[in-house]
């Protein structure tokens, strides 16, 4: 089984899904500007002028905050239904 595309801060390797170094301090900064109580679409409005990019180079959307923030809350057990 192929795994799907990887999701921001990783990247294939050989098949698999590793993490992406330089992804992961952006996914950082996503998480500390959640924590400070913005919302995921000032978030996406901030992110050009931080110098951080999207992965694939285009527009950042509160939908893709919200997944990134989503993929990291499952990813260390605090999913909230």
């Amino acid at each position: 089984m192929r795994p799907g595309p990887p999701g921001y801060g990783e990247h294939n390797a050989k098949g698999r899904k590793v993490p992406n170094k330089a992804e992961l301090e952006v996914t950082d900064r996503i998480k500390d500007q959640h924590r400070q109580e913005l919302s995921a679409t000032r978030i996406a409005q901030l992110m050009p002028s931080l110098g951080l990019p999207t992965k694939k180079g285009g527009k950042w959307h509160a939908k893709t905050i919200l997944k990134i923030l989503r993929q990291f809350a499952k990813q260390t057990g605090q999913e909230q239904n």
